[in-house]
């Protein structure tokens, strides 16, 4: 026997997306990839390497980097016979003719990839500016208590939301748009297709999961209400509580999540509004 490494270069391409490792195995099948009965090897991480046992025969080797390809994805790279041990290197890439993701060997560089997004450092930063508009709704609210502010529709970039004119627009810079008023925090981002692998690797209502897993919110479920795609989670400052409500919307580029933060004190008396803004959002 001797050993393979298979090393993945970082990619954007099918970024979440493990690469399965096929070889040529007439004797133990698991499945047929371009005619050649193969056993899994096992998979590969973006960014990371993996090292399989092989024997000293020659044999082809498949990697399947995307889930929805399926063999016409596959081109095999012949293995030679022989005892030493070999190292491979190659990245996920988008195939130009069909877009397909294809797995390319070569030696290739890290790519620049954006992290996935990760609720909890959200909701630390949306802590911050929770915490003021806290602050300027008591002090508001011991000095008047005023009436139903009028619709108003905030746009950026493509993306508009209809919500109130208590809402003024913050302009922070970690997300594609960010709005507060007194008492509500709501904010925006998108995930491209591109770094998930593509339009139609995930479903809306899978993408939503993903969120809901890849945080590891335990108690949050997806669901849908009033035609919106969502899910809830609590955080908790030690000192404050918020809860947040997370819209999904499918866009042209890519999957758009909408933020609404808002004392978890206050929920009942704001989902009404919450879920009736959500509503309103149109994205690119």
């Amino acid at each position: 026997m001797r050993e393979l490494t298979i090393q993945r270069a970082m990619s954007r391409a099918a970024a979440r997306i493990p690469a399965k490792v096929y070889i040529e195995d007439n004797r133990a099948p698991e499945l047929t990839i371009n005619e050649i009965p193969c056993r899994l090897l096992g998979e590969v991480k973006n960014g990371q390497a993996q090292t399989f046992s092989i024997s000293e025969e020659p044999a082809s080797l498949f990697v399947i980097a995307d889930d929805h390809s399926g063999e016409l994805a596959c081109e095999a790279y012949p293995i030679e016979a022989g005892e030493e041990n070999l190292t491979l290197r190659g990245k996920t890439c988008l195939r130009e003719e069909d877009s397909t993701t294809v797995f390319c060997f070569g030696e290739f560089e890290d790519e620049e990839v954006k992290k996935p997004l990760n609720l909890k450092s959200i909701a630390s930063l949306a802590l911050f500016v929770a915490i003021g508009t806290l602050l300027g709704w008591l002090i508001g609210n011991l000095i008047f208590d005023g009436f139903p502010a009028p619709a108003k529709t905030f746009t950026q970039d493509g993306y508009s939301i209809k919500l109130n004119e208590d809402f003024v627009d913050t302009g922070v810079e970690a997300y594609h748009a960010s709005y507060e008023s007194e008492d509500v925090v709501v904010f925006s981002s998108m995930q491209p297709y591109e770094e998930l692998g593509g339009k139609d690797t995930y479903s809306l209502q899978e993408y939503a999961q993903m969120m809901v897993d890849d945080n590891q919110l335990t108690n949050s479920t997806v669901a849908e209400k009033r035609g919106v795609t969502y899910f809830e989670y609590e955080y908790s400052s030690g000192i404050f509580s918020y809860h947040y409500t997370v819209a999904v919307h499918e866009g042209s580029e890519g999957y758009w999540l909408t933020y609404f933060a808002v004392d978890s004190e206050d929920y009942k008396e704001y989902k009404n509004d919450i879920f009736k803004w959500a509503r309103s959002v149109q994205v690119p």
